[in-house]
């Protein structure tokens, strides 16, 4: 174990089933890193970890299946940090295409909101396709996208935003755009999209 000042040296028994090899290297696999994260990561970041471990557009060589994942994680339930864990291995999710997008619903889960459907594709009455929207809430027709950086300066990705809302908003939804201020501070946010579930019948719960 190393040693020496400025050093703080750890060890661990790895099982092998947790090994994997990249590049020539052998290295623990994206769960096993995932569960070691536990301790460094909050809550949230720990959850947007575990999303990209599950991330349904990686190539299936390099994405961890839920079944693996929970594997791993049930492996390592006596060790430290097993609550953070377990609460975060409750609200993964493989849709998820962003670390921000991830933040944005954990603050909506965290303010008593119901919990959306995540990248799913959205369709009129008519069967028609309106859009893949990042959140929704089918039953109250609601919903939000983030928008980063790559929607203000791609402008293919731009126009494509421009001509979804108008498709949304003729076919009933109602729908709410979040940034990059809103991950800092999500109360804006989380109040505009309150107000527009109410508006559609939800109350919360007493």
């Amino acid at each position: 174990m190393p040693s020496g000042r400025g050093i703080r040296g750890h060890h661990m028994l790895i099982d092998q089933t947790d090994v994997v090899e990249f590049e020539g290297l052998r290295v623990t696999s994206p769960a096993r890193t995932w569960c070691d994260l536990a301790g460094l990561l909050n809550l949230h970041d720990l959850i947007a970890a575990g999303d990209s471990v599950l991330w349904w557009r990686r190539p299936r060589l390099s994405r961890t299946s839920r079944a693996q994942f929970c594997a791993t994680a049930e492996r390592h339930r006596g060790r430290r940090w097993r609550e953070k864990r377990l609460a975060a291995e409750r609200r993964l999710t493989d849709r998820s295409d962003s670390w921000a997008e991830s933040l944005i619903r954990c603050s909506v889960i965290d303010a008593g909101l119901p919990e959306p459907d995540v990248n799913i594709e959205l369709y009129d009455r008519l069967g028609n396709f309106l859009a893949m929207t990042d959140l929704s809430w089918r039953r109250y027709m609601v919903s939000a996208d983030y928008e980063g950086d790559i929607h203000r300066t791609d402008a293919k990705q731009w126009a494509k935003d421009l001509a979804r809302v108008p498709r949304l908003e003729n076919a009933g939804w109602l729908h709410l755009r979040a940034g990059r201020t809103d991950l800092r501070d999500p109360r804006h946010f989380i109040r505009h999209l309150t107000l527009r579930l109410q508006r559609r019948g939800w109350s919360a719960p007493e």
